[in-house]
């Protein structure tokens, strides 16, 4: 079962995050670490790939820079180190 944040994330985030990461090379607007984070998010709770693996697409697609690269890897992992706390604060 997904939890309550995966499925909050189905339910609120558009499409428009999996359009961006799966049909677009490149982001079709400037990205910046929320987006490449949303993202990546959005993307695990859809197909369960490594993080790693999902985080280095979207941002190589996305050309952050070293400093932006290393804020959105913060968000990731914070939000998954953060994710049983995340869902009870939602339920």
């Amino acid at each position: 079962m997904a939890s309550r944040s995966a499925q909050l994330l189905d339910s609120r985030v558009p499409d428009f995050a999996f359009f961006l990461a799966s049909t677009h090379n490149t982001f079709p607007m400037k990205a910046n670490p929320r987006l490449v984070a949303v993202v990546t998010l959005c993307e695990l709770a859809k197909t369960r790939q490594p993080v790693s693996t999902l985080f280095d697409r979207v941002e190589l697609q996305a050309g952050l820079g070293r400093k932006d690269r290393q804020l959105a890897m913060k968000i990731v992992y914070g939000v998954l180190r953060n994710r049983d706390y995340l869902d009870r604060l939602l339920e």
